[in-house]
């Protein structure tokens, strides 16, 4: 399950004429599509600025989780090339949050007798709205369940970011960050598997040295090794100091440093909106 949103969107609702808007969105729905349907998904529905795809329900993949991390990334790739002539970009420029989940679901017709939509439904559709949801907060624009990660892992360049329980779910789940590539003074390094014919997209390259201590910290983070967490953080912020995740648990580390958590943590971060 894809899930696509456009970030703003209220605000380029607000100061631009509908018209415009209209516009914009056929523009853009063709260009985010024409990516999905490149990797064999199926396009599920469109939900104001919202976009939801299927992979591996209509079409047996090898991998639909593969195909739908590579749709994403190709989506990403083209926004600068998406026309914004007429509306109104409110910080700069176009952005979206894609979340990515892959599980069982239900699929047939949902509605009733006047209008019926052949559909999906269940935890692992919500799970992925939300995970998308996610995207904001976390300021990275590819977010993916643990699910994804472990079918597609050896494929791609993770991050893991937190252990987390969504809105209306009882259990926690991992997240991760997807990226198509190192930078540093190495350059741009991709992966196996990785889309190297694609231009480079600032937010989906990560230093490679911020990464290794990254993880280094995040390991000792959980075992409470405060000390050793901070020293590692710091240093994937030397690397580069726009890292917003590493900054995020280097405010953590400090935080339990002074007030440690209590004997039964688990490191589970819970949101109650979606």
């Amino acid at each position: 399950m894809l899930f696509n949103d456009i970030r703003e969107f209220t605000a380029i609702s607000e100061h631009s004429d509908a018209q415009s808007v209209v516009d914009f969105l056929n523009s853009y729905f063709s260009r985010m599509g024409n990516e999905i349907i490149s990797e064999d998904g199926h396009i599920d529905k469109f939900i104001g600025d919202a976009m939801m795809a299927i992979f591996g329900a209509f079409k047996n993949l090898e991998n639909h989780p593969a195909n739908a991390i590579r749709a994403a990334i190709k989506m990403l790739a083209v926004l600068e090339k998406i026309d914004t002539e007429g509306i109104a970009i409110t910080k700069g420029r176009l952005k979206v949050g894609i979340g990515l989940n892959c599980g069982e679901c239900i699929l047939g017709n949902i509605g009733f007798q006047n209008k019926m939509d052949y559909t999906l439904v269940g935890d692992t559709v919500n799970l992925a709205s939300r995970i998308e949801g996610l995207t904001k907060p976390y300021r990275h624009p590819l977010l993916v369940s643990e699910y994804v990660y472990e079918a597609a892992k050896d494929s791609f360049l993770f991050r893991k970011i937190d252990n987390v329980r969504v809105k209306g779910k009882n259990e926690p789940v991992g997240i991760y960050a997807v990226y198509s590539g190192f930078y540093g003074k190495t350059g741009n390094i991709l992966r196996k598997g990785a889309i190297s014919s694609l231009p480079s997209v600032a937010s989906l390259l990560v230093d490679r040295k911020t990464l290794i201590n990254y993880n280094k910290g995040l390991q000792v983070f959980y075992m409470r090794e405060w000390k050793l967490a901070k020293e590692y953080f710091s240093k994937a912020l030397e690397a580069d100091k726009s890292d917003y995740i590493s900054q995020l648990y280097l405010e953590r580390t400090l935080g339990f440093a002074k007030t440690p958590p209590p004997e039964n943590w688990d490191g589970v971060i819970t949101f109650g909106e979606k």
